[in-house]
């Protein structure tokens, strides 16, 4: 189910226009977010980080437990599931390569 919501929410989002309502509609339906540049989306593998809820936006804090959730939410850390993400899609090197801004 997860490899066809990440397929979607890719193909969703690069056909539709950058800002559009439309674009917005899918980025909060598929992503949970309407704040992140869709540059950003493509580089976290269409995870938002903005969902962390102590705003760490380029890796997990000390905090996250073993099963992977987050410390603070009854969920899994996003961090964590970029990782497993980038895991499956064999790219890992990008999750190094790339710092992501903090949204202001």
């Amino acid at each position: 189910l997860e490899k066809v919501r990440y397929n979607l929410t890719k193909k969703a989002l690069s056909t539709l226009k950058d800002g559009s309502a439309s674009q917005n509609f899918f980025k909060r339906l598929l992503v949970n977010c309407t704040a992140c540049k869709t540059d950003d989306l493509k580089q976290t593998h269409y995870i938002c980080m903005e969902q962390c809820p102590k705003g760490l936006v380029n890796g997990p804090c000390g905090g996250t437990q073993p099963n992977g959730n987050c410390e603070l939410q009854n969920r899994e850390c996003v961090h964590s599931q970029r990782m497993r993400r980038a895991v499956w899609l064999n790219e890992l090197n990008q999750i190094e390569d790339n710092d992501i801004s903090p949204q202001a």
